[in-house]
């Protein structure tokens, strides 16, 4: 919605070829999508180690480096990054000081707000225990200022994502219209919606029911997106949610080829020799 740059880790087949397809990466714009399908190599994407899928890792640094040598200019050169509004003062919200979020049966996350932050948690392992998330870089938990879980229908796209272990479809998560948000800064939730489209210049925007807008606390901000059907309880002082997501299996097409049969329209080829 910015323009800027995906940078991706693992992409299939099915959704390289509706990014190739799109004229945001189309052209002259193919340098727009970091990824090592797309050629692009160490530094800025790197791994601890070949053989893990699990061990890629990149820096902000080298990622501005990549995408100016191919010609992309500074997000601070353009004007209109506007969008989300911020605010000192915080307005009347219900008391919340721990949110939970339960993405699937495999991941598990909670917010603590102490005071000042809210302090990200996640489950240590298949027991369940939760820990603090820490940064490996400072030993320092993971904060924001403002956590915004945005409500946002899921469907099918019936795209070959993974099938390893049988088959599965991908998911189009469909953030545009509107749908319901909830906005926790300052240890209180403020009930509201988000809202995507030709008014707001296809920015994301967040509003009460009367279209105002919802200011968040200077700082940082992390978007939770769960499904329009997720089930959410407010108990006491915690705020639960229990995330529905749609069956890919049903109706997934039969593994796709290597290369795709039909030459997606706008599809560019990726050169020869890597793209730094």
């Amino acid at each position: 919605m910015f323009g800027a740059l995906l940078v991706t880790s693992g992409s299939s087949l099915g959704t390289m070829e509706h990014l190739r397809s799109s004229p945001w990466f189309a052209g002259a714009n193919v340098w727009r999508l970091v990824s090592e399908e797309t050629h692009y190599v160490c530094p800025p994407l790197c791994r601890e180690s070949p053989d893990d899928t699990n061990t890629l890792f990149a820096s902000t640094d080298n990622l501005r480096a990549a995408a100016a040598a191919n010609g992309m200019a500074s997000p601070k050169a353009r004007a209109d990054l506007a969008g989300l509004a911020f605010t000192a003062g915080a307005p009347p919200g219900a008391p919340v000081s721990e949110i939970l979020i339960d993405f699937s049966s495999a991941a598990h996350v909670a917010w603590r707000y102490n005071g000042v932050r809210y302090v990200r948690w996640q489950e240590k392992d298949s027991s369940g225990e939760m820990i603090a998330h820490i940064d490996a870089l400072t030993n320092n938990p993971i904060t924001a200022a403002n956590v915004v879980l945005l409500f946002v229908n899921h469907q099918n796209n019936f795209v070959p994502e993974d099938f390893l272990d049988g088959g599965n479809c991908g998911l189009e998560i469909q953030l545009w219209t509107l749908g319901p948000a909830k906005i926790f800064r300052d240890g209180q939730l403020i009930e509201g919606r988000w809202r995507r489209d030709g008014s707001t210049n296809l920015r994301l925007r967040l509003e009460d029911d009367a279209s105002r807008v919802i200011s968040l606390k200077p700082g940082s901000t992390w978007f939770d997106v769960v499904t329009l059907t997720a089930a959410a309880s407010l108990n006491g002082a915690t705020y639960a949610v229990t995330n529905k997501v749609p069956d890919t299996r049903f109706g997934c097409p039969i593994p796709p080829t290597e290369t795709p049969t039909v030459t997606p329209e706008g599809y560019v080829a990726p050169t020869e020799t890597p793209t730094p």
